[in-house]
């Protein structure tokens, strides 16, 4: 007989079959391939675009190159994109578009130290747990109905991610939806059974105590079995645990009562009920986490410094008015007048929404019965901070004097306190590190020193701890995110000296004819559908140029197409990996992708349509979109740009 007609240790494929070593071996090669993906994609990154400088060389296909390098490192994130941030620094000088210094220039300018302070305020409320008390105090007054219950989660989420990151926000309130979560769960179980609640989904006598925390429940071979160190119930007090036993007693069989009834109707009627409430609850889980997560994307629109994409926008602003000798008038009070209404809008259309789809119908006997539990709850955790810091009463007078700061610095409709200076010598980063360095001066605690020692502290060493220290500070900046913006600006200085953004305006210049509000819909539409998939702050720092220079064919202010593509970098509602918001709600195992895909896109609807409204009525009154800026009719753009 031939052996050789088929050998299994043979690799080659025999008689139409692949044989499975070859497979193994391929697979093998497919492994190692991926995990030189990070190399791999930085080649393909720098290589595809290459040929552009090569067959045209000109300084706008220099800087498209970078442009498009950059992207394509942002988009597949095949390095950190703080990291992707770095490259102008390299490549803009060795292209020719820039120099080093004055790409250097581009990291740290008036908009980064703007968002270092608001960083160092919120790093110090988040020290102090002001933020906790905030959000409790607020939870304590919403009662337990499921819907009010979704108002006063997203409440304090919406205010607190107006100051501190949206990622810190979500992390801090997720351990109270939790906590609020386990008391429905807890009414839920103990709702409409005269005979028992349910225990791993299986019906006990209603007898079985489960007070101790020393009983253990458990189920196996379709019997509940309960171990506790000490009999059940009264009528057993006096019985000793079976020998053997283990301290392990035996419930009967699910639908079998201990007084030997069997009623057959009234266990399907318990599981029906089971079932109901089950779906309620899984429902509520869905409702509450979401919330959390749309709450804090929605607040952090409201301020300047709430999202980086917001600081793009004002430092890119600033920094293209500037090149043509004016003013481009965006201010922390100017952008909360238009962002805040709006802010305040989506955030009562989406718990709507939610309420809607997530508590319309839900518990609404659980919610009378479980009044005082989750009530009581709420009250515990609040008692449980203990009362009111001195950290806390110094973070927040600070808080409300940089915010008083922010507001009347340049009101407009009264005189302002930059008026005890020389026109341009202060900003809104001038409040933010006043402010910031208060924080590293102002104790945490009393100081025990000089009149301020009680008596059983005079043999302690003297102690003076400020609320805010540097490695503290150090450790929580986010300094990638500083990093982007840097990046973000010096790609923008790129563009304008390189003449990339005047090439894009005139090849925008084909939507001359059509309406600006048309455009802007659609420009709103797209950036909310790219930064499902993409970094929020590089997509708003890959646009505000192009933006720019749209506007400025179509005659119509600048800010008007930037601010709404900006804006519209904060609708990541339907995807964990949107934004760090959704991927922390995301993780806690209430919802799947499909749900938040689900809900999120008429989030996306609602928020693209409530923009679409805000920029056009009193965004435009507040900012003047639709008109030419002055600085603009009297300079060829053109001629500019190109001396740029």
């Amino acid at each position: 007989m031939a052996v050789d007609a088929y050998n299994v240790n043979d690799t080659a494929t025999h008689g139409g079959y692949y044989h499975p070593r070859g497979r193994r071996r391929l697979a093998d090669v497919a492994e190692q391939v991926l995990a030189l993906k990070t190399p791999i994609m930085i080649v393909l990154a720098l290589g595809a675009p290459l040929p552009l400088p090569l067959l045209v060389d000109s300084s706008e296909t220099r800087c498209a190159y970078v442009v498009i390098a950059m992207a394509i490192l942002w988009v597949t994130e095949a390095i950190p994109i703080p990291v992707t941030a770095l490259l102008p620094v390299i490549l803009f000088p060795v292209m020719g578009v820039l120099t080093a210094v004055d790409v250097a220039n581009s990291y740290m300018g008036n908009t980064s130290l703007l968002f270092i302070g608001g960083l160092m305020v919120a790093i110090a409320v988040e020290e102090s747990g002001l933020h906790r008390r905030i959000a409790l105090g607020v939870m304590r007054f919403v009662g337990s109905d499921p819907k009010w219950v979704m108002m006063g989660l997203m409440l304090p989420t919406w205010f607190l991610s107006m100051w501190i990151s949206n990622t810190a926000t979500a992390s801090m309130m997720i351990p109270i939806v939790e906590a609020i979560l386990t008391q429905f769960k807890a009414a839920s179980n103990s709702e409409g059974r005269p005979r028992g609640g349910s225990v791993q989904g299986r019906h006990v006598d209603a007898r079985l105590s489960l007070k101790s925390d020393s009983v253990d429940v458990s189920v196996k071979d379709d019997a509940i079995h309960v171990t506790s160190p000490a009999p059940l119930d009264k009528q057993n007090e006096h019985q000793a645990p079976p020998s053997g036993s283990n301290g392990i007693y035996v419930v009967d069989s699910p639908g079998f009562d201990n007084d030997g009834d069997d009623d057959k109707a009234d266990a399907d009627e318990d599981d029906e009920c089971d079932k109901a409430v089950a779906a309620d609850y899984k429902r509520l889980c869905k409702g509450f986490s979401l919330c959390i997560a749309y709450a804090a994307n929605v607040g952090g629109i409201a301020t300047l410094t709430g999202t980086p994409p917001n600081l793009v926008f004002a430092g890119q602003a600033d920094l293209y008015f500037r090149k043509l000798g004016g003013e481009s008038g965006v201010s922390f009070l100017r952008w909360m007048l238009m962002a805040f209404p709006l802010s305040l809008l989506m955030l009562l259309l989406c718990w709507a929404w939610l309420a809607v789809v997530y508590t319309r119908g839900t518990c609404r006997k659980q919610a009378k019965q479980s009044d005082d539990p989750v009530k009581t709850a709420l009250h515990n955790a609040y008692r449980g901070l203990g009362k009111v810091t001195m950290a806390e009463v110094q973070t927040l007078i600070c808080f409300i004097v940089l915010a008083s700061l922010w507001l009347f610095r340049d009101p407009r409709f009264l005189p302002g306190w930059s008026n005890l200076f020389n026109e341009g010598y202060t900003s809104d980063s001038t409040a933010a590190v006043f402010v910031s360095l208060l924080f590293f001066i102002l104790p945490t605690t009393r100081p025990a020193i000089f009149c301020w020692r009680r008596k059983d502290e005079v043999r302690q060493k003297p102690v003076y701890t400020p609320l805010l220290t540097w490695p503290v500070a150090q450790a929580k900046m986010p300094w990638g995110i500083i990093i982007l913006l840097g990046g973000g600006f010096a790609l923008a200085k790129g563009c304008k000296f390189s003449g990339l953004s005047d090439w894009f305006g005139e090849q925008l210049s084909t939507f001359r004819g059509t309406e600006p509000w048309l455009i802007n819909l659609v420009i709103t539409i797209a950036v909310a559908m790219a930064t499902e998939i993409t970094s929020n702050t590089a997509t708003a720092t890959l646009l505000m140029p192009i933006m720019a220079e749209l506007a400025i064919r179509l005659k119509v202010n600048p800010l008007y197409f930037m601010s709404s593509a900006a804006l519209a970098t904060s609708f990541a509602f339907m995807l964990p990996v949107a934004t760090p918001a959704n991927a922390i709600v995301f993780s806690h195992g209430h919802l799947r992708i499909v749900d938040m895909a689900a809900v999120g896109s008429v989030m996306n609807i609602i928020a693209v349509s409530c923009l679409t409204l805000a920029v056009n009525t009193w965004g435009s009154a507040i900012f003047g979109f639709l008109e030419t800026p002055e600085v603009f009719r009297l300079v060829n753009i053109t001629s500019i740009m190109s001396e740029l």
